[in-house]
């Protein structure tokens, strides 16, 4: 039987899904929580069971998720897997296409981990373990900007000279493509076809805003690496180059000093001493200056977008809401739609409470813009891309 194996690798959480003939069939996500570590074990159409785990478990999750999945019946043992996606986030154009991982490809990877130092060390440590537990299976690398491919040239080109950007590679790659791509596919299979103009923001623990011309990327918010763009939970995102360049001075001219603070000390976190934005709205709630501070912040970030690509797209037929943030969280989704009146956006604050973590419309009946919230599949996208190639 066809069994592809899926892997999402995080800094703080790790995804594996077994799919047979195009079918999830096992998954188990493992996550670093404020008291430890914990792990979500779905074995077909069963709910997840989730439990306390250790860290031991958390790193090396993949051979205990070989196990498990041996354990409960779905593979007879760990070669049974013909083939294993990972998703790869990473700048450069060679990384705009998925490939099978074989040595050029770790080599470049290894080039370039300074610059997604959230994601590039964990996927080339994950690679390397399902090299080691199953030397004989395809390891294929799935693009987390392929999707953007399609974005214009204006938005892809940095005003930099043009010999600097040939020979850097210096382009606005984008990411969070298996994510847009994934609820495109849903309002796809939903309504028979995309709407003409749309704007999709997944807000998670990364952040981004995409617009889409006819279910096609043309510009989105992050660039060259999954640094910029809008504030997330520990990414301070676009900030003036002056500054950075001011703030390397200050370090000493260490870059890797600054660069850390960028990635990992900034955004929420560094307004608030938490990356965590159920953290920020419950201080904002209690009347916190910082609290208050940090979400409007936050939130406004992903309004600038909305009205910006709003203009770009020349109108807009329908705003979807994604990722984690939006997808459990109807104060997150009111804030998020709020002061767009004017663009004819209005969404029924009752059938946004009753929702709850639920996918679905949450438009009022006059509303000229459909507001939906619909549940990003990164995991699902890349099993079905990993299948045909």
């Amino acid at each position: 039987m066809d069994t592809t194996l899926i892997i999402n690798p995080g800094s703080s959480s790790k995804k594996y899904a077994l799919y047979q003939n195009g079918r999830e069939v096992f998954s188990v996500s493992y996550e670093q929580t404020k008291d430890g570590f914990g792990k979500c074990i779905s074995v077909g159409s069963e709910r997840n069971v989730c439990e306390s785990s250790t860290a031991i478990h958390y790193h090396d999750a993949l051979a205990e998720t070989c196990a498990l999945a041996v354990a409960r019946g779905c593979i007879s043992r760990c070669e049974d897997i013909t083939r294993v996606g990972v998703r790869i986030v990473a700048p450069g154009t060679f990384f705009t296409t998925n490939r099978v991982i074989e040595g050029t490809y770790m080599t470049h990877l290894r080039e370039v981990a300074v610059f997604a130092p959230l994601h590039i060390p964990h996927q080339i440590e994950e690679i390397e373990r399902v090299q080691a537990l199953l030397p004989h299976t395809r390891v294929l690398g799935v693009s987390d900007s392929a999707f953007h491919a399609t974005i214009t040239e204006r938005a892809r080109q940095y005003s930099i000279p043009r010999a600097e950007v040939q020979q850097f590679d210096m382009y606005r790659f984008g990411y969070h493509g298996l994510s847009v791509a994934s609820v495109m596919r849903r309002v796809t299979d939903e309504r028979g076809a995309m709407p003409e103009r749309a704007i999709v923001c997944h807000v998670g623990s990364g952040v981004s805003v995409t617009a889409l011309k006819h279910g096609k990327s043309i510009d989105t918010t992050m660039g060259f690496a999954p640094t910029s763009g809008l504030m997330m939970g520990t990414r301070g995102a676009d900030i003036d180059v002056a500054a950075v360049f001011y703030m390397i001075a200050r370090h000493g001219g260490d870059v890797r000093a600054v660069e850390h603070i960028i990635n990992d000390e900034s955004g929420l976190k560094g307004l608030l001493g938490s990356s965590d934005l159920r953290v920020a709205l419950d201080r904002r709630a209690r009347g916190d200056v910082r609290g208050i501070l940090g979400v409007s912040m936050y939130v406004e970030g992903i309004r600038k977008a909305i009205g910006a690509y709003t203009a770009l797209l020349g109108g807009i037929d329908m705003l979807i809401l994604t990722a984690t943030a939006p997808e459990r969280n109807p104060e997150v989704r009111a804030l998020l739609t709020e002061r767009f009146e004017y663009l004819g956006v209005h969404i029924d604050g009752t059938k946004n409470e009753s929702l709850g973590s639920r996918a679905g419309s949450i438009s009022a009946s006059h509303s000229q813009v459909e507001v939906r919230v619909v549940h990003t599949d990164e995991m699902g996208e890349m099993a079905r891309i990993a299948k045909v190639m």
